[in-house]
């Protein structure tokens, strides 16, 4: 039959086919290499498998074996594997050091292999006979036809240096992913990126190119010019944004005794700084009944009086439950207040403990990600009405669906993690070609205590100060930071309050160097407090309270100082208003001034129109050419071709038969690599649209037949 070769496009059928998946196939053709720096939760798997799928089709009509390898995560081995042989029918071996995994190299076929950037390290010095597999990593002379790279989830960037030091093979064309690939502020052109990029690309054209890398607003835009994308978040449209609610509450001030807060007894510091739990940093009166292994109803009604917190999410909570098709998940940052809650849970809603799991939890292993996926794993949906969590989970909750609300009863270290709460909620649409992404929760739900020593401490002091991690070289990333309601106010405090750190920090300067040595008990005093108000063990491990100390605390609140001032874009407003920045602490003018940089931040650099295109806000004029481009791009005819070549061949189904006597004409036409996806994804097709609901072990069993 003519046109069967067009068949081979029907395995990309189920695959998003936007616009943002489509540019980043075209940038790895073109430049060799294609650096994906996209927000979280914007399917790096489906644009993963268009630029695989792109490159066996190349490399096999060019008559060699395709060779691919994906460097993840070992948190995320799982994921990768299971889209790729459930979404395009791809089976990827694993490399591993385990007898159990059966994974094998040959050049004479074509070979999909995926290893964790642990086992990468690993396999630099491991002993290796000539059967195992992992030696083609670094001894043999193999060039891949296409490396993917998934660098993670960092929060203060990629650890390009392990895949310098243990890739030992070169590649035609490279993949790499990661929302956050370095500092925001790192000079780019002696990065450890840059000398991977030269490093492990093949071509020395592709290898040259790097030289002119440059990170600048270009990357924002479909502009090949290019290898570099980060587009955003897709589904989120201009002017519109997260419905999130704060729910205040207020602790009693007889608890902020000193000698009612508990401390380590070796260190004289607390032992608890996440701020969302009154029983972990002071000793109220109802410590013996929060230590309690197991609550009753009582127990409830005494923690709810004695912790207003618990009250007002409980209240909360019943409220979103009310409603049978909603489901939540609860954040947490400590594993000893996942428990508290958890306990809690199960005496006020016994009945969701009652014939099934509709409250799911990790608990002694809670930050262990791949708990959901082991346990989970059937095809089976959990019916989850409550899911408590902590933010190592991977990217989905396998086997949950519908997310509707996020309680962030801790909040996260920084406001990085803040946003991919925001966005993991298990729940995607697509309602057309290009209109395609994440659903987002129907509210996003935050705590803050009127006293600003618990929640509202660490939103203000730890969340804000560290907004600087939402830009990347001077980009913004969308943050629901930004959708906080009355957010201006915490930034002003935080200013103010850096401000002022810096003033006190001149006078406790002066202070220890007057003759005499002056009040040295007043560095520790304030290195103490300022280290713990802004949770700074994260950064420095505070040790001594010397000169020394002292002026690295100060250059620290300089530079945050500075950096929220500049990636806020509000200098030439403040200046403006006065020359003076104090005169603007605890002013109105000021929060009207970062009410409009916050404004401008909540659309960020792009906006997305009705075919999901995100393009700049001061460059409007090239809609309508960008969304005549991708609809004729090769994926996009070549599925509605493979289409309608599948459904001539259905057309002629004996129904009495069930048999398909054109499908396999058309499938061994095709290159070896290309045609198990083919079929897997022709099996899809069948039983997705056309209601065939044949097995898939039934259907390869009758093509292997030659019936179908």
């Amino acid at each position: 039959m003519a046109g069967m070769r067009d068949l081979k496009w029907i395995a990309c059928e189920s695959v998003s086919l936007n616009p943002y998946n489509l540019s980043v196939v075209e940038r790895l053709r073109d430049f060799g290499y294609a650096l994906v720096f996209d927000e979280f939760g914007n399917g790096k798997t489906d644009k993963a498998q268009l630029c695989i799928y792109s490159v066996i089709s190349r490399v096999s009509e060019a008559g060699r074996k395709p060779n691919i390898l994906i460097v993840c995560p070992e948190s995320l081995l799982q994921n990768w594997y299971s889209s790729l042989i459930s979404e395009i029918g791809l089976d990827f071996k694993f490399i591993t050091d385990s007898g159990d995994t059966v994974s094998f190299y040959s050049p004479d076929i074509s070979n999909m292999l995926i290893i964790s950037d642990e086992q990468l390290r690993q396999t630099k010095n491991a002993k290796m006979d000539k059967f195992d597999v992992r030696w083609i990593i670094n001894d043999s002379k193999l060039v891949w036809d296409l490396m993917i790279i998934d660098a993670g989830l960092p929060v203060y960037g990629a650890d390009w240096d392990n895949y310098c030091d243990n890739c030992g093979n070169q590649t035609r064309e490279l993949l790499v992913f990661s929302p956050c690939p370095f500092p925001y502020d790192e000079d780019l052109s002696s990065s450890s990126l840059k000398k991977m990029l030269s490093q492990l690309l093949y071509d020395p054209e592709h290898k040259e190119s790097v030289e002119n890398l440059e990170i600048d607003e270009n990357i924002i835009t479909f502009d090949k010019a290019t290898p570099v994308t980060r587009y955003g978040v897709p589904g989120k449209t201009q002017g519109q944004g997260p419905n999130v609610t704060v729910l205040e509450y207020e602790v009693d001030g007889e608890l902020f005794s000193v000698n009612n807060r508990l401390v380590d007894a070796r260190s004289g510091k607390s032992s608890y700084i996440y701020g969302g739990n009154v029983f972990e940093e002071f000793n109220p009166p109802l410590k013996a009944t929060y230590s309690l292994s197991r609550y009753f109803k009582d127990d409830i009604r005494l923690l709810r009086e004695g912790d207003s917190k618990l009250n007002v999410f409980l209240t909360k909570l019943d409220e979103v439950l009310k409603t049978p098709e909603n489901n939540v998940v609860v954040y947490f940052t400590s594993n000893i207040t996942l428990n508290y809650i958890y306990k809690v849970i199960n005496a006020v809603y016994p009945e969701l403990f009652e014939g099934g799991e509709q409250v799911l939890i990790q608990n002694d292993s809670f930050l262990d990600g791949g708990f959901f996926k082991r346990r989970f794993s059937g095809n089976k949906p959990v019916r989850a009405r409550i899911i408590l969590a902590g933010d190592a989970i991977d990217e989905k909750y396998y086997g949950v669906q519908n997310v509707t609300h996020v309680f962030n009863y801790e909040y996260p270290a920084n406001p990085v993690e803040l946003e991919r709460r925001f966005l993991r909620t298990g729940r995607s649409y697509q309602t057309g070609l290009f209109e395609t992404g994440n659903l987002r929760p129907e509210e996003f739900i935050v705590f803050t205590d009127k006293s600003k020593r618990f929640d509202g401490r660490i939103l203000e002091k730890v969340i804000v100060s560290r907004l600087p991690l939402c830009f990347k070289k001077k980009i913004p990333s969308r943050n629901v930071i930004f959708w906080i309601p009355e957010i201006e106010k915490y930034i002003a405090q935080t200013l103010g309050d850096l401000k002022n750190a810096l003033t006190e920090l001149t006078e406790v300067k002066a202070s220890s160097s007057r003759e005499g040595g002056g009040d040295e008990a007043a560095s520790a005093r304030f290195l103490r407090r300022f280290y713990k108000e802004y949770n700074l063990v994260d950064f420095f491990t505070l040790t001594a309270f010397d000169a020394e100390t002292v002026e690295r605390m100060e250059n620290y609140i300089n530079n945050v100082f500075g950096e929220l001032i500049e990636l806020l874009n509000i200098d030439g407003a403040i200046t403006s208003y006065s020359s003076n920045f104090e005169e603007l602490i605890g002013k109105t003018a000021m929060v009207e001034i970062l009410h409009k940089s916050v404004e401008k931040l909540r659309s960020g650099h792009l906006y997305y129109d009705d075919y999901m295109n995100p393009c700049l806000i001061k460059n409007t004029n090239n809609l309508s050419e960008i969304a005549k481009k991708y609809r004729t791009n090769e994926f996009v005819t070549g599925i509605e071709q493979s289409v309608q070549v599948l459904e001539l061949m259905l057309a002629k189904v004996d129904s009495s038969k069930g048999e398909y006597p054109f499908v396999r004409g058309a499938v061994v036409r095709l290159p070896d690599a290309l045609q198990t996806p083919v079929l897997y994804n022709v099996w899809k097709y069948c039983k997705l649209k056309k209601g065939i609901n044949k097995p898939l072990k039934e259907f390869m069993d009758a093509y292997n037949r030659g019936v179908i």
